[in-house]
């Protein structure tokens, strides 16, 4: 019996890239990175290295910035070529990954401490983030390496469990929504009164249509996942993920 054709072949598995070379001691790990291109990826886990990841060979490339080797967090942005990468606050590196230099070191450029994440303005500057002691905003342009401050709100609440802006603001028509604050507007690098606002806070992480979702932290810190019309500002339950003992 002739055997079928191409029954008797070994099944094709899709290449698997090499794992990553093995970086140094001094750089254990990254809260930031930042896609350059589907094969290229910008880290930072120390303000005082950004490290360039090429994922299809695994081969990285440590740059110094001259900055303090002090702990970066998640929200390091990359500026399209010629471009600059920059992490924040406090002392601030801004390297430019086209020249693989530095642009330039901001330092005492804002009181806190932590960046959480970042979002365009839309008029080619970005803003971040950050947190301890207050919760405000850091405006980067990249084009004349300028940065400015402000302050949301003064103290930061660390405690709060719900109205958070630890993980992300979500954008509605131009405008980003601070929790408990209202809308920030990057043309006013302000925040707006108007705008919609939702009969309960939460911690806003996402927006589908008029539909945001946030978080709430309930009691055993079990997650409460709440659903916000932005039509209508009526905010209902959608599940609760439980707590993993």
């Amino acid at each position: 019996m002739e055997r079928a054709r191409g029954l008797s072949r070994r099944p094709r598995h899709p290449r698997r890239a090499p794992p990553p070379l093995p970086l140094p001691p001094t750089l254990p790990g990254f809260y930031s990175a930042v896609a350059e291109n589907a094969d290229t990826l910008w880290l930072c886990g120390f303000l005082s290295h950004v490290v360039r990841l090429t994922l299809s060979t695994g081969r990285h490339e440590v740059f110094e910035t001259g900055a303090p080797r002090d702990l970066m967090f998640q929200g390091m942005r990359l500026d399209p070529p010629p471009a600059s990468s920059s992490p924040t606050p406090a002392s601030t590196p801004s390297p430019s990954t086209s020249a693989r230099g530095d642009v330039r070191l901001h330092t005492a450029c804002s009181t806190q401490l932590c960046s959480r994440h970042s979002f365009p303005n839309g008029d080619g500057t970005y803003s971040f983030v950050t947190h301890i002691p207050d919760e405000g905003l850091l405006r980067w342009d990249p084009r004349d390496e300028t940065i400015s401050s402000l302050v949301l709100h003064q103290p930061l609440d660390a405690e709060k469990v719900g109205g958070g802006t630890a993980y992300r603001l979500i954008e509605w028509e131009g405008r980003w929504y601070v929790p408990n604050a209202g809308w920030f507007n990057p043309a006013r690098n302000a925040v707006d009164s108007d705008g919609p606002r939702p009969a309960r806070e939460a911690t806003w992480f996402g927006r589908r249509d008029h539909l945001a979702y946030g978080f709430n932290m309930e009691s055993g810190w079990d997650a409460s996942i709440v659903r916000w019309d932005l039509h209508t500002g009526a905010v209902t339950p959608v599940c609760v993920i439980p707590r993993r003992a």
